[in-house]
């Protein structure tokens, strides 16, 4: 591995590392516009979903039988609709989106976080 001191070591110039963060739109090419990674595509097969799905439920139920019924109706939900053609884009977790950027001293509940994502989302069709 070419870490700090193998570089120093071999002669060469000590790796460089810098990180960003933000929200960025990806087009068709599927690079990342700030740093030009390629981003790949995660596809799950079913036993990949079926998993996830039960680690999901597990997580759920720790929290205690509503949570887990709250899910289960949303996930009921889901496959009405999908039954009936109507796909998704995007599912916004809406006290996740609300909290985004709150972990501080006094963070709070944000809404207006939620109507700006949603409207960005809209305006891109």
């Amino acid at each position: 591995a070419l870490d700090a001191a193998n570089a120093r070591r071999e002669g060469q110039p000590k790796p460089t590392r810098s990180a960003s963060a933000g929200i960025v739109d990806l087009d068709e090419s599927g690079r990342c516009p700030r740093c030009s990674h390629a981003v790949s595509l995660v596809a799950l097969g079913a036993q990949d979903r079926a998993a996830l799905r039960s680690s999901i439920l597990k997580l759920a139920a720790i929290d205690g039988i509503r949570k887990l019924q709250s899910l289960a109706n949303f996930s009921r939900w889901m496959r009405r609709n999908r039954a009936r053609g109507v796909r998704f884009d995007y599912v916004l977790d809406g006290p996740n989106v609300a909290y985004s950027k709150q972990n501080f001293v006094n963070g709070r509940f944000h809404v207006v976080q939620i109507a700006l994502v949603k409207q960005h989302l809209e305006s891109m069709g």
